[in-house]
């Protein structure tokens, strides 16, 4: 007869890696991912056609990296392409809302292109909880790809870009495009969102995430196994 006296979680940090160039369809590993996101098996790419923040539901601990491959590629009537992505949300639920809007705990990146020649407008942002922190500005040319990674050491969040190819090519400078400190948050979510204002779209070709998984594994207290 076997007796279970109680059952507890015990919370565990381990390595984590993930790369995904969506040449299958995989918005399911994202929460909410099949439903906002649209993939396009053509160019192996997600869009997205309306306001969403899909998170990856493994919640991640510090000292991270995180990349994403992007093309600038639909404009909008107001002139720009947007990309944005939640880094470290507090919350992995799915929301019908862009990842820095207000609503939503948490740290996201926002770039975007600003008409269809040059760089002049274009600009990189880092959030937290919808308010803007820090900015870049004439950075990215519409109807290009570029690369964007993402670390953070529990004080300090680096994000570099370079202009890319649908094979995550270029070299990423060793000064970080943007830099911001800010250590309030010991774990969290990243994933894939949209900004989908006036009609513009960029295509997501791949997402990297390298560093630390954190969860809770079921521990057995006073189990007694015994023999008749």
């Amino acid at each position: 007869a076997e007796s279970i006296v109680g059952r507890t979680n015990v919370e565990v940090t381990e390595p984590f890696w993930l790369l995904d160039n969506f040449d299958a369809d995989s918005r399911g590993r994202f929460n909410g991912g099949t439903t906002a996101a649209t993939y396009d098996g053509t160019n192996d790419v997600l869009t997205f056609a309306t306001h969403a923040t899909c998170p990856f539901p493994q919640k991640l601990g510090t000292d991270w990296e995180q990349e994403y491959l992007v093309k600038f590629n639909t404009i909008g009537t107001d002139d720009y392409c947007r990309f944005t992505v939640p880094v470290f949300l507090q919350s992995p639920t799915y929301s019908a809302v862009y990842p820095t809007h207000d609503t939503l705990i948490g740290i996201s990146i926002y770039a975007a292109t600003k008409d269809d020649t040059g760089t002049t407008g274009s600009f990189l942002r880092i959030y937290k909880s919808g308010v803007i922190q820090k900015t870049v500005t004439n950075l990215y040319e519409f109807g290009k790809y570029y690369k964007f990674k993402v670390t953070y050491d529990g004080s300090t969040f680096n994000i570099y870009s370079v202009e890319s190819d649908a094979d995550w090519s270029g070299t990423y400078s060793a000064t970080p495009t943007l830099t911001y400190v800010d250590s309030t948050y010991t774990s969290g979510y990243c994933g894939v969102g949209g900004y989908a204002l006036s009609g513009g779209k960029s295509w997501i070709k791949g997402i990297k995430i390298n560093g630390t998984r954190v969860y809770n594994k079921p521990i057995h207290r006073g189990a007694m196994l015994e023999t008749y």
